[in-house]
């Protein structure tokens, strides 16, 4: 199977069956983006322990397959980390796709190196990194 066709499934796979989609009960950190230019919402909600640790995620997304499973996978890579090692991770996610790390270390991060052939159309990075926006906005400083 060529590696585009893996890419697409990927993909695909995130967008119909996303993990960790929908409402968190009771008292969660959240933060909400929108980007008006394509329409993608992304609602992120986070509970996280006094000592930092991450409980529990979930999200709520409306737009583009991109941007729906890039919260997807967003998900599955902070589950049960702390809060600085989710900053670490969102960093490198930041600085690959403003093409400050190389490309090649997206692969470093499980599902998320599915989205690498957007790199290609910069337009669509915004998609890619609106639920990542929404992370460091409901991250505690």
């Amino acid at each position: 199977m060529p590696v585009k066709d893996l890419y697409q499934k990927v993909i695909i796979d995130h967008n119909r069956h996303p993990r960790n989609s929908g409402e968190l009960q009771g008292d969660y950190l959240a933060a909400e983006r929108h980007n008006p230019v394509c329409g993608d919402q992304v609602k992120l909600m986070l509970k996280i322990d006094s000592a930092g640790q991450l409980h529990e995620v979930a999200f709520c997304a409306k737009g583009c397959a991109i941007c729906s499973a890039s919260a997807s996978i967003l998900t599955e890579l902070i589950s049960g980390k702390n809060i600085r090692e989710i900053q670490v991770i969102s960093r490198q996610v930041f600085e690959i796709f403003q093409q400050k790390r190389p490309f090649e270390q997206l692969d470093l991060l499980g599902d998320l190196s599915a989205l690498k052939g957007v790199l290609q159309y910069p337009v669509r990075i915004k998609c890619v990194l609106l639920a990542w926006h929404a992370l460091e906005d409901a991250l505690p400083q």
